[in-house]
């Protein structure tokens, strides 16, 4: 228990010193994986602003290609075949960024443009509404130009005449244009054009709508006022870290990273370095009981081993190893000095015992020779007595003397006078007092300290008198058994004859005055009963086990 106790809390101290270890890498794993994470969301913002810049460039060159066709002051001495010849000119020179250059009248026909037709109402007729009411550069949405089947973004700046439109010019650019240059990242990172009814160039096909993020995070994103970067998950859960640039034009950039591989990767980082700690300190923990075992568990046992099988007979000599810590040798010193004062405290108290029992038996012998000899005047007295009932009371006395003297012998050679073998000195109670009857004694082994032995033995001779008295009188002989047996930590003696009995209407004497007496001392009750002789039966409590049982 000692042993195991020290363990546990060996342990738990190493796992409350371990608890700020443990805190302190488990935090710095924790920010390492939270900068693994703001390094995928950087990425993207790093990205998001280089694409930005990049679509904010090409949108300016859009800008200011349509402002200078507002400012082309010959544009009404051109006819449409000319000013379409110049329009297409100017196409060429951007090496197909644009798909149309063109003029409107103020009513929304075409007047001319870089393909040769007009004629016909465009597509881009819807900005005069807009035109109108702001009379300065505007920018569309996204529109399906029919005839090329391609997504292009148109712009239109008014032609003024003081304060009236006099022509609309506008150009519109391929919107694949915006995303041409980053083609080749396209497995690293993804980019989409937001126009300013948030509709997303590419278009939504099933493959680029899977890696746009979900709607929660989509509108959240597109409702930003500003740069704005969050890591979240795609419309199929993928991980992606996304970023949206601020608003320039209505335009705004789009860029999503993807952050599986890194967030796995950084996971696992997370991961490694828990086990790290964990083996660190389990490591920390098996060197500690190691060495708890080896410099003190193992000592100690030993020392324990030596203490349980050492004897105080015996001098007591502890296991010492060069390896055992001091504090083990210096117990095992100590218990080594303490069992030496013990051994010397016993001898002295052996010497002290045996001097006590030497005095007890020596007052025990002089008490009995004493007794024996007022029994043996008592007895002198008997036979010069020549009155029968005063010789008879002499003998009575005579017999309670001798039973007193016959106790003192037993307390002289048995138990240091202490303690009493009752069997054998019932027998000899019963041998002194009914010589002349026939007498059993069937006594278990029972052993009682000197007071009670004392009331029992007086007890038995009163009963034996007034058995020698009654049952068997004028010489008569009978049979007289005496028992003495345990029950349920009591002690039942009874004292049986098959004698005349007591005769009726007898008041109580002496001898019964005396048994009860003598009963109630030994701490019990007497009862007598008439049936085919005599039974007196007495019970009384036992003393503890070490002394109401022979060896």
């Amino acid at each position: 228990m000692i042993f195991s106790g020290i363990r546990s809390r060996l342990v738990a101290l190493v796992l409350v010193a371990g608890i700020p270890v443990a805190i302190i890498a488990g935090a710095n794993a924790w920010q390492k994986y939270e900068q693994s994470l703001t390094a995928i969301a950087e990425r993207a913002t790093v990205i998001g602003e280089a694409d930005a810049v990049r679509h904010a460039l090409a949108l300016n060159d859009l800008e200011n290609l349509v402002r200078g066709l507002a400012r082309f002051q010959n544009f009404a001495s051109l006819s449409p075949v000319d000013c379409s010849r110049i329009l297409g000119r100017m196409r060429g020179l951007f090496d197909g960024r644009y798909t149309d250059l063109w003029f409107l009248d103020p009513d929304g026909r075409l007047l001319c443009n870089s393909h040769g037709t007009q004629g016909s109402e465009t597509a881009n007729a819807g900005f005069l509404a807009r035109l109108r009411q702001e009379r300065s550069y505007i920018l569309g949405k996204f529109v399906l130009d029919p005839g090329s089947g391609r997504v292009e973004l148109p712009a239109a700046a008014p032609l003024l005449e003081g304060d009236a439109v006099i022509a609309v010019a506008g150009a519109s650019i391929r919107a694949d244009w915006f995303t041409a240059e980053n083609r080749e990242d396209a497995t690293r990172h993804h980019t989409w054009l937001l126009d300013s009814a948030h509709r997303p160039y590419p278009p939504q096909d099933e493959r680029q709508a899977a890696l746009l993020p979900e709607a929660t995070l989509m509108a959240a994103l597109s409702e930003a006022p500003g740069r704005y970067t969050r890591v979240g998950a795609s419309s199929v859960g993928g991980d992606f870290a996304y970023s949206i640039s601020a608003p320039d034009r209505g335009m705004r950039v789009l860029v999503g990273v993807p952050a599986a591989e890194a967030r796995r990767e950084a996971r696992n980082q997370l991961i490694t370095r828990l086990t790290e700690l964990t083996f660190f300190l389990l490591t920390c923990l098996f060197i500690v009981l190691a060495g708890t075992e080896l410099s003190c568990a193992r000592p100690l046992r030993r020392l324990a081993h030596t203490v349980r099988a050492w004897k105080p007979e015996t001098t007591f000599a502890p296991p010492t190893t060069a390896w055992d810590p001091a504090e083990v040798s210096d117990v095992g010193s100590a218990l080594a000095s303490a069992s030496r004062a013990i051994a010397r405290r016993e001898a002295d108290l052996r010497k002290a015992l045996s001097q006590r029992d030497r005095l007890l038996s020596e007052i025990h012998h002089r008490v009995k020779n004493n007794l024996q000899i007022v029994a043996s005047l008592l007895n002198m007295q008997c036979d010069r007595i020549g009155d029968s009932e005063m010789r008879a009371e002499f003998e009575t006395a005579r017999d309670r003397v001798q039973a007193l003297a016959t106790l003192h012998r037993y307390l002289d050679t048995e138990g240091a006078g202490t303690v009493v073998p009752v069997a054998p000195l019932l027998r000899e109670l019963a041998s002194q007092v009914v010589a002349g009857s026939d007498t059993v004694v069937e006594a278990e082994n029972v052993i009682l300290p000197a007071e009670q032995a004392t009331s029992l033995a007086l007890l038995v001779t009163e009963a034996l008198l007034n058995v020698s008295r009654h049952a068997f009188p004028e010489g008569e002989s009978g049979r007289v058994t005496i028992t003495l047996r345990r029950k349920a930590g009591q002690a039942v003696l009874e004292v049986r004859d098959d004698g005349r009995g007591l005769p009726d209407g007898r008041e109580e004497g002496m001898g019964l005055s005396l048994i009860r007496g003598f009963a109630a001392h030994l701490g019990g009750t007497s009862q007598l009963e008439q049936c085919d002789g005599t039974v007196l039966r007495v019970e009384f409590p036992l003393p503890g086990p070490a002394m109401g049982e022979a060896a």
